[in-house]
């Protein structure tokens, strides 16, 4: 599961967006769970570091609030100033 965001508007307190990938993160730990997928990667993308930091918390968060256990996301920073948040 992966998303991009722009760090203007889809932060980790815009309501729509964290409703949004909750619903993914949901989805994905209950195929996991049930042993219907055998594992993956959830990962967000923006152009700030200060916002994946954000996201990287929220993330970390609402991964454990949906069943799925010991979430431990990284940041990953690339040459063309994206910064990766995954796990």
């Amino acid at each position: 599961m992966g998303d991009a965001k722009d760090s203007e508007n889809e932060t980790v307190d815009n309501n729509a967006t964290t409703t949004r990938i909750t619903k993914y993160i949901k989805e994905f730990s209950k195929k996991l769970n049930r042993g219907e997928i055998s594992g993956g990667i959830i990962a967000i993308a923006t152009n700030d570091e200060y916002a994946a930091l954000e996201w990287k918390d929220w993330l970390n968060k609402a991964c454990e609030d949906c069943n799925l256990r010991n979430p431990d996301f990284e940041l990953e920073y690339t040459s063309d100033d994206t910064f990766i948040v995954f796990w």
